[in-house]
């Protein structure tokens, strides 16, 4: 998760100028995030192996498909690999979600998810074709979200800095001992 760190803060600044939900409006729906984990997985689960089964040209219509719109099959694929990979973080993060203490792993796990999301719906639209209209509108939602229930849930929020002193700090309060 440290290497997710420096995307989300600069997520976190992106939307923090954005206007909020009231946490009253928000709060309801908590206990129905896992719920939504569960079905997202399934249906980024189900969507992964579609790619993967077009990237592999497994059914005669998936090679007619390729063909006719000439993009390279291992372009599916490799899409599908990672569609796969975040349907399997977000059925990760089901569990987690669903207990209230442990709601903080749980939204983390959700990001890293939406993050691996987000690569694939990324690679899909520059190689295959999808549309980026709809990547841009359903990636901007979903992280705007991510993002409001957050603060929702009370996720403690890594900072990039490091906590400890560094060691000129360390030496003056050493020094200033003696």
């Amino acid at each position: 998760m440290k290497q997710l760190t420096p995307l989300l803060n600069t997520l976190r600044e992106f939307f923090a100028q954005f206007p909020h939900l009231p946490n009253g409006v928000l709060k309801p729906f908590v206990p129905f995030l896992s719920w939504y984990m569960l079905l997202q997985g399934i249906a980024q689960l189900v969507g992964g192996f579609q790619h993967i089964s077009v990237g592999m040209q497994t059914n005669h219509f998936y090679r007619m498909f390729s063909s006719l719109i000439d993009t390279n099959p291992l372009f599916f694929l490799i899409g599908g690999i990672l569609t796969v990979i975040a349907g399997g973080l977000y059925l990760m993060a089901f569990p987690k979600l669903s207990q209230e203490n442990t709601r903080g792993e749980g939204w983390q796990q959700w990001a890293l998810a939406a993050a691996v999301l987000t690569l694939a719906r990324l690679f899909e639209t520059i190689f295959t074709g999808g549309s980026v209209v709809w990547s841009l509108l359903t990636l901007t939602v979903g992280w705007y979200f991510i993002f409001e229930f957050e603060n929702v849930i009370g996720v403690k929020k890594a900072s990039s800095k490091s906590s400890k002193p560094s060691a000129k700090r360390s030496k003056r309060k050493k020094s200033s001992k003696k």
